[in-house]
């Protein structure tokens, strides 16, 4: 080889050299954004799911307050029927002692015919 020659390729080698040194940088620099942007998603997503509990929390207990309510109010109405039932019971066995002893026959010899069988 002469020295045209070897200058030619020397030279030829530094520009590969320092293309791929470029693209090896741009490369690493590619990277760091990526890693940059994943960790950003990373938190994003850390975030929204932060959120949607706070939203499905605070649904929750809004519903649990409206159940509250309306049994509530539910269970009022079922305990004054209840007592009502009970002091008409009472004064219906007051009132009829005998139709009431022969009320609770028939149903005791209805319930024991149906048990046998």
């Amino acid at each position: 080889m002469d020295n045209n020659q070897a200058s030619q390729s020397s030279t030829t080698a530094g520009q590969q050299s320092a293309r791929t040194g470029g693209a090896s940088r741009q490369m690493r620099a590619e990277h760091e954004d990526i890693e940059r942007e994943l960790e950003r998603l990373r938190e994003d997503v850390a975030s929204l799911t932060s959120s949607l509990k706070n939203v499905a929390s605070n649904a929750a207990n809004i519903a649990v307050d409206r159940l509250k309510e309306r049994f509530g109010s539910t269970t009022e109405n079922v305990q004054s029927a209840v007592a009502k039932g009970k002091v008409t019971a009472q004064q219906t066995v007051e009132e009829h002692p005998m139709a009431t002893i022969m009320v609770a026959l028939g149903v005791g010899f209805l319930l024991g015919q149906w048990i046998r069988r």
